[in-house]
């Protein structure tokens, strides 16, 4: 009876600890699971893999995700890749390469003549017969902890070959220890469950909710590029360096096992910077310096800059040593010292500062030796498991000036220029070509490799571009923060605006039509290669004003990238030049819908509603772009444009005030204000406005005339 009772007692509670079990763990999955699979059916969210598919040329087709980066940035500065678009089985004959990185293996600031495209032409050339289809997934400001993921999707589309350039972002990218982009915690671990719960809508809402209740204290600002981690400083000696580089070995190691499981091939390489011509963005002291060892280092630092000035470089660098046994961490002294090691000719010396004043920079936006380390380690490692390397490093220092990579090869730090990108094509070729296989070996051209002039014209880099790209840099780069705040910045600066100035010189009317005949047989030898296309509109229209023409060619770059809203956006723009309203809506509209956050077309489209004298629907539109990109002067000059015609005069001064004071140097806005003014009937105001942008620039008749006009009527 007992034994009965026993028995009757354990199963109770055996039944007790399984509706236990169940109320603990098993309902609140199946809740989780039910409202996971409700917020799929009503299509909440964003799909997270680095691809998406498309229906292309009536085949499944896969292309790049723009909202893949969502799950390391805030979408509203999200990065996203150049677009590209393949099929997931290859055609014969087609030897398939992928290439992972950051901005520089994008190849910003001028990505249609990266190092992944010169490559190709290197490959087509050398192999004739083979399809090289080569897909550049990098994107500005990502790192290890992003490329891992896009390596995962990747893997499973028939790759033959992996090309790994990444190591400048691992500080500043998503999850470092100076990023603005997302919290860093020592625990890998934690930072990928993180990552994954974001996979799942359940993960989305919850992130969604948590940024609506934070809304104020976690707003973002408008992408701004390196400006925005000036706060964001890491120095040399911070514990939480130590966890980045563990992060990025384990990282690195994974994307090494991912290709090693698919048979894939994979090229590491070592991480080149500018060491000679780009200073330390920002310097420290030690943390414990004290009030006495402060004011002897700065005497004795600020006698060794007068000695520079003074051009007495054996003297200033004895002081730079003394004040450095005072403190060893200052970056920008170390840069010093090397620039007074080159003058004196001991290189050896020089080469060694200007490393350790990369080392020491505390906003860490180029790959230092640990980093570059880690790369070689794993190489050594690795080496025979499908494993190529290549030491760019070691490469860039052997062609460089003694040993010291310079603007030879880097617009700035680590972006490189053309002759950057085609030497890093070269080395990476040599790899490549030395293992390929048996297949396409035996197709092998023995002609000698492409010269740079030869990849140039192949990719149509002309007279015009050359110029466009360095105007690009010197405004969007050099005269921004943090590069403004370099050591001799003002300098290279002007340097960069003599050059322009020459180039600008350079482009007659002969040289126009030279380089519209290299984009034409560029075109007419790689007629698929979207780039050509876009680059040949960009041309037509800013150099030609040909805009029926460049319209032709936004209508190939929709068909070859349908998901992209590029071709969309320039047929809207050149739709608008041509009076054509109604279309160049549609166009706009199409290329937002797939892209709703570019401010640029959402600046054209009020253009288009201002000429088609739909004004409140342009007023929408500049207020959105100044909501959503302050810095983002076009909107406001367009505004201020739609205001002075609708005599909002009031309104229109506060709209060019707000523009300059995000770029104070806009000549075009000074000249707008001092018209507000004017009609204001507020000579001394216009007058001053008119002067200020005849300042910025000299060459406007408009204002000129103007200005002269005021000044007469002034004196009458």
């Amino acid at each position: 009876m007992k034994k009965t009772q026993n028995s009757k007692l354990k199963t109770q509670n055996s039944k007790k600890w399984f509706f236990v079990l169940i109320s603990v763990f098993v309902i609140p999955i199946l809740f989780i699971l039910l409202i996971e699979f409700g917020l799929r059916i009503t299509g909440y969210g964003y799909q997270t893999t680095a691809t998406v598919k498309h229906k292309w040329k009536s085949k499944t087709a896969y292309c790049n995700n723009n909202k893949f980066s969502w799950r390391f940035f805030p979408k509203e500065i999200a990065r996203e890749p150049d677009p590209y678009i393949f099929y997931p089985e290859k055609a014969p004959d087609t030897y398939r390469i992928f290439i992972f990185g950051g901005s520089a293996a994008q190849g910003v600031p001028a990505p249609e003549y990266n190092f992944g495209r010169i490559l190709k032409i290197m490959l087509d050339k050398a192999y004739p017969g083979v399809n090289f289809e080569i897909i550049n997934t990098a994107m500005t400001a990502i790192n290890s902890h992003v490329v891992l993921e896009i390596v995962k999707d990747m893997s499973q589309f028939e790759s033959d070959m992996f090309i790994v350039y990444m190591g400048n972002n691992e500080v500043v990218g998503p999850y470092g220890a100076g990023t603005i982009f997302s919290s860093f915690s020592p625990n890998l671990s934690l930072l990928r469950a993180g990552s994954a719960l974001k996979t799942t809508k359940i993960g989305q809402l919850f992130t969604g909710l948590l940024k609506s209740l934070n809304k104020k204290k976690n707003s973002i600002k408008p992408w701004r590029g390196l400006e925005m981690f000036l706060d964001k400083q890491v120095r040399a000696d911070d514990l939480n360096l130590q966890l980045v580089y563990k992060h990025f070995q384990k990282n690195l190691e994974d994307i090494v096992d991912i290709a090693y499981e698919k048979n894939i091939k994979v090229v590491l390489s070592t991480v080149s910077s500018n060491l000679k011509d780009s200073p330390p963005f920002a310097s420290q002291l030690r943390r414990d310096i004290n009030a006495e060892d402060l004011s002897i280092w700065k005497k004795y630092y600020q006698k060794a800059i007068y000695l520079i000035e003074e051009a007495q470089y054996d003297s200033a660098i004895k002081l730079l040593k003394i004040a450095n046994n005072i403190d060893n961490t200052y970056a920008e002294l170390h840069f010093r010292l090397g620039n007074c090691y080159w003058k004196v000719k001991k290189y050896k010396l020089a080469r060694q500062s200007y490393i350790k004043a990369r080392e020491l920079d505390t906003l860490r936006f180029r790959a230092d030796s640990s980093i570059n380390k880690i790369i070689k380690d794993i190489a050594k490692e690795r080496a025979g498991q499908n494993l190529i390397f290549t030491d760019s490093v070691k490469e860039f220092a052997k062609i460089s000036q003694f040993q010291i990579p310079s603007e030879e090869y880097f617009f700035e730090h680590v972006h490189f220029n053309f002759n950057g990108n085609y030497q890093l094509a070269r080395m990476m070729f040599e790899n490549v070509k030395n293992n390929l296989p048996k297949w396409i070996k035996e197709k092998e051209n023995k002609n000698d490799l492409l010269t740079k002039e030869e990849c140039k014209n192949a990719l149509a880099y002309t007279k015009w571009d050359h110029f466009d790209i360095k105007n690009n840099v010197l405004y969007n780069y050099l005269k921004k923060p943090p590069y403004n705040n370099q050591l001799g910045q003002e300098i290279r600066g002007k340097k960069l605006k003599n050059e322009l100035n020459t180039l600008r010189a350079g482009i007659s009317s002969e040289a126009i039509e030279i380089s519209s005949n290299i984009y034409k047989k560029s075109i007419n030898n790689m007629p698929d290669d979207w780039w050509l296309h876009y680059k040949y509109a960009e041309f037509l229209s800013a150099g030609l004003k040909d805009y029926k023409r460049a319209g032709e060619h936004y209508h190939k770059i929709i068909n070859s990238l349908p998901h992209a809203c590029h071709g969309y956006a320039g047929l809207g723009y050149m739709l608008l030049k041509q009076d054509q309203y109604k279309e160049a809506i549609k166009m706009c509209n199409k290329a937002l819908e797939i892209d709703h956050l570019r401010v640029d077309i959402r600046n054209i489209l009020g253009v288009v509603y201002y000429r088609a004298e739909q004004y409140k629907k342009a007023e929408e539109k500049y207020i959105e772009c100044n909501k959503m990109r302050p810095y983002f002067i076009p909107a406001y000059l367009n505004y201020a444009i739609l205001l002075e015609k609708k005599d909002r005069i009031e309104k229109g001064i506060l709209i060019c005030r707000k523009g300059i004071k995000h770029k104070p140097e806009s000549w075009k806005l000074h000249n707008q204000l001092g018209i507000f003014y004017k009609l204001q009937k507020n000579t001394n105001f216009a007058i001053n406005e008119f002067k200020t942008a005849l300042q910025i620039n000299p060459n406007s008749k408009e204002t000129r005339e103007i200005l002269n006009k005021l000044l007469k009527e002034k004196i009458r």
